[in-house]
């Protein structure tokens, strides 16, 4: 499906998270594991910012940028890769998540 995997360390796996949660790249990640016991913050504090509005149904705005949220729920018994990678060629910033519960 012409898509690169690579194991993540817990720093590697907070930036990815800090790029979705900060879209445009303004604010820089800066992080090490000693900074949440200094400031007394968590983890989250990091990376997700200060305030998310969800008040319109399944669309949302963080950091000055907006969102939708949609779910597809697919019963089958198999499932096409073709699906998935019609997903990833999508010519837009989205973040996909799949949670997948194999069928006898």
């Amino acid at each position: 499906m012409g898509v690169l995997a690579q194991s993540l360390n817990g720093e590697e796996r907070l930036s990815v998270l800090h790029r979705c949660f900060n879209p445009g790249g303004r604010e820089k990640f800066r992080f090490s594991w000693d900074l949440p016991v200094k400031s007394g913050n968590s983890v989250k504090d990091f990376i997700a910012p200060s305030s998310f509005d969800f008040s319109k149904g399944n669309s949302f705005k963080m950091s000055g940028k907006y969102g939708a949220v949609s779910f597809i729920n697919i019963m089958a018994s198999e499932m096409s890769d073709r699906m998935l990678a019609d997903f990833l060629n999508i010519e837009h910033n989205i973040s996909l998540s799949l949670h997948i519960q194999s069928i006898d």
